[in-house]
């Protein structure tokens, strides 16, 4: 018995090893494997965490923001408007997004219209297309209009530094303007800017798009041998007057056929401008202020032009009508009368004045 006992406890001792050995495997690869779906849960957490900030609403409050971000403005400059405004509260995330596009330095300037309820993600796409400034300028208006409607948008801080580059005798030069400034060597259109461009390099922008649409008029045979410059002071003149594209060709033969016979031209626009009063109506006294562009007192035409032309009173300059119209008046209607002799006129004033249609007494 006792040979027997001392045979079974070495064999029973191995196995009992074995299995421990075996039990503890077991346990490691369980341990593992749990380890492994906790770091699996916890990089998914992470992961839809890091998904709830990237396009998730930058706030829980709804609210509206203008960033305005000037040409040349550095990428940290940007995140930090951003995280000021209150529109990125975990800046890495754009940092995310830069290094996956690989376009952090080309976040383009413009001025954002933001909302609260944008993601991260949104507002990086935003910026990457940009936003400039939109500036329209109509027919008929005057370098003084575009200068306040510059300054109303804030690409520009002060009207003045538009007005005055309209005069600086270099730009003049430059651009072959044989006038007292760039009035009415501006396309009328619709631009686009990024903040932070000079007055300087607006007007060039304007200037440029000018000479570029109207290269081929440029060029064009002109009516009595007139210069670049007067067909463009006329062609203003009519901008203003006309009120329905029909009458233009007719309003610019007026002008001419008055060229022709050395009389004065008496355009009320002409005075308006001098005066900068273009709504009220002009006095006697009005009439007579001293001023090159007075066409009461001073025959011919102006030193330039007094407003933006469209393409109609430009062709109007180019081609007017052939008539013998001396004279209009207006209707009251968005139309003129037309005559050929002062008596004419005179009866065409006193039926619209005695009706109403008509401000003043004689309107050529």
């Amino acid at each position: 018995m006792t040979s027997d006992n001392q045979d079974r406890a070495p064999h029973g001792s191995g196995e009992d090893s074995g299995g421990d050995r075996r039990r503890s495997g077991r346990r490691w690869i369980i341990g593992l494997l749990v380890l492994a779906v906790l770091l699996a849960a916890a990089a998914g957490s992470g992961w839809l965490w890091f998904r709830r900030l990237l396009d998730g609403s930058v706030s829980p409050r709804d609210f509206a923001v203008t960033l305005v971000v000037t040409r040349g403005a550095p990428y940290r400059a940007i995140v930090e408007q951003l995280r000021s405004a209150g529109l990125l509260r975990h800046p890495f995330v754009f940092d995310y997004l830069a290094w996956r596009q690989g376009k952090g330095a080309r976040l383009k300037p413009g001025r954002y219209q933001l909302r609260s309820t944008l993601s991260p993600r949104q507002i990086y796409d935003l910026m990457l297309r940009g936003a400039p400034i939109r500036i329209t300028v109509p027919e008929g208006w005057t370098v003084r209009q575009i200068a306040a409607r510059l300054v109303d948008e804030d690409l520009i801080a002060d009207a003045e530094s538009f007005t005055s580059a309209t005069t600086d005798a270099r730009f003049l030069s430059r651009h072959g303007i044989a006038a007292p400034s760039a009035e009415g060597y501006v396309l009328p259109e619709t631009y686009f800017f990024d903040p932070g461009v000079t007055a300087g390099e607006v007007l060039e922008l304007l200037v440029g798009a000018f000479e570029r649409h109207h290269a081929a008029e440029a060029g064009k045979p002109r009516p009595a041998s007139m210069s670049w410059n007067q067909v463009l002071t006329l062609a203003s003149m009519i901008e203003r007057e006309a009120r329905n594209d029909a009458e233009k060709s007719l309003i610019a033969s007026v002008y001419c056929n008055r060229l022709r016979r050395g009389m004065a031209l008496d355009c009320d626009a002409t005075v308006r401008y001098a005066l900068t009063k273009w709504r009220e109506p002009l006095t006697r006294t009005d009439l007579k202020t001293a001023s090159p562009y007075n066409t009461y007192l001073n025959k011919g035409l102006p030193p330039g032009p007094i407003a933006c032309v469209g393409d109609g009173s430009l062709a109007a300059a180019l081609s007017p009508a052939q008539s013998d119209f001396l004279y209009y008046c207006y209707r009251g209607d968005q139309s003129h009368e037309f005559s050929r002799t002062a008596a004419e006129h005179e009866r065409a004033v006193e039926k619209f004045l005695r009706k109403g249609l008509t401000g003043k007494a004689a309107q050529q």
